[in-house]
């Protein structure tokens, strides 16, 4: 039996919902379809197999059918996104209640973000997009971050442990930076903002440079998608933890996802589906 970290009540999860710094944890909010893309399976399992010493936990808001080399991976662990439990006793716990959908054309991004904070100070752990790969073990990353251009802090990539001040000082100030409809207010302008503002101790925490979670930039988000790329690709990720593949830039004005379910013969992302994550 497991319990919720901090009471005495049982939980039924191994993983998620757990006190745990080296767990790594996705959140699933869309439900356009009834099933993942093979970007994002690809995104679960090769955390599951490249952190066989962690536990992965993949939060959803809707019912996804059931994938069978999911199932299979014994770190993998699929539960409910419960809303209600992670912004509880938090500075987001109202904020939650009356934001909707209706506020903000890109409310489900905006949520996602909320999420992330809410989950790493109540629980802690390693949250990756569910548009990152990994490409190597990420077991000796704690309290880290990572640059995602010159400007700015990603926080598609964000490992804190419970209760860290950085993550804190993000939620203590989030309502005030927050502009619906507005991409990264809450996101990696809240972030960088925080880290320069001096208000918690910078040496509390790590920011590795941009090859390390997003080495190709947001500028080139086509590279893994693309046959001719495939070895410059290869070049960039040498040295990186994950590859972020900017999930929201490979979609087509209307709305059809480009690439994202069928990524074209010979690129990289399809070598690693078919080659890698298939066989996983």
């Amino acid at each position: 039996m497991y319990y919720i970290a901090g009471t005495d009540q049982p939980s039924p999860y191994r993983y998620c919902y757990v006190e745990n710094a080296s767990t790594i944890f996705f959140l699933h909010l869309t439900n356009k379809s009834d099933h993942w893309s093979p970007v994002e399976t690809c995104a679960f399992k090769s955390a599951a197999i490249m952190n066989p010493e962690s536990g992965v936990c993949v939060l959803t808001l809707y019912p996804m059918q059931e994938h069978e080399s999911l199932i299979k991976l014994p770190n993998l662990e699929i539960a409910p996104l419960d809303i209600d439990r992670l912004f509880r006793n938090t500075p987001l716990e109202n904020w939650s209640k009356s934001f909707n959908a209706s506020q903000s054309s890109i409310f489900v991004w905006e949520m996602s973000n909320a999420l992330r904070y809410a989950y790493l100070f109540q629980f802690g752990g390693k949250y990756l997009d569910t548009d990152v790969w990994t490409l190597r073990n990420l077991g000796n990353l704690t309290n880290v971050a990572g640059w995602q251009d010159e400007w700015l802090i990603g926080h598609q990539v964000f490992f804190f442990e419970k209760g860290h001040p950085f993550v804190k000082a993000i939620l203590d100030n989030f309502m005030d930076n927050f502009k619906p409809g507005s991409w990264g207010s809450a996101g990696p302008q809240l972030v960088t903002k925080i880290h320069k503002s001096g208000t918690v101790d910078n040496s509390t925490y790590t920011l590795l440079d941009e090859n390390a979670f997003y080495p190709t930039q947001y500028w080139v988000y086509e590279m893994p998608f693309m046959p001719k790329q495939t070895s410059e690709v290869k070049k960039l990720i040498d040295d990186s933890y994950v590859l972020h593949l900017w999930h929201y830039m490979v979609v087509l004005d209307d709305g059809e996802k480009r690439y994202y379910e069928s990524p074209p013969e010979g690129s990289f992302a399809y070598q690693f589906i078919h080659d890698g994550c298939r066989k996983l």
